[in-house]
């Protein structure tokens, strides 16, 4: 299992992805923004249930673990994780700016959770 520091950079690889796709093409891959975002949020809450000697094995147990360990980021960690799974999975419900945005300032808000608890 990875440990605290190899998901941090796993998280911060996921944020860099978001980062280029935006400046190198933007508007062109809004959908891949979001899921590259949840998946950093997926790697933040590992590294930090990693400090903790736990590990999730599916989505499901990793939502339980925020709201047991993050109680206060488990909106935007939900809505983070409903955005990326319309962008892979529901074609029919466009990723607009606004819904990038939204997946930004829920990122944001799980990253200001994270980090009160991080040693």
């Amino acid at each position: 299992m990875a440990d605290c520091s190899e998901h941090k950079a796993r998280a911060l690889r996921n944020e860099a992805l978001c980062a280029h796709l935006r400046s190198t093409a933007p508007l062109a891959f809004p959908d891949w923004e979001v899921v590259s975002l949840f998946y950093a949020a997926v790697h933040l809450v590992e590294a930090l249930l990693a400090t903790r000697g736990v590990h999730s094995n599916d989505h499901h147990e990793r939502r339980r673990q925020v709201l047991r360990v993050l109680p206060a980021a488990h909106g935007a960690y939900r809505q983070l994780e409903i955005l990326s799974r319309d962008a892979r999975y529901s074609p029919e419900r466009l990723v607009t700016t606004q819904r990038v945005a939204t997946a930004a300032e829920c990122l944001r808000q799980i990253k200001t959770e994270v980090r009160r608890q991080l040693p």
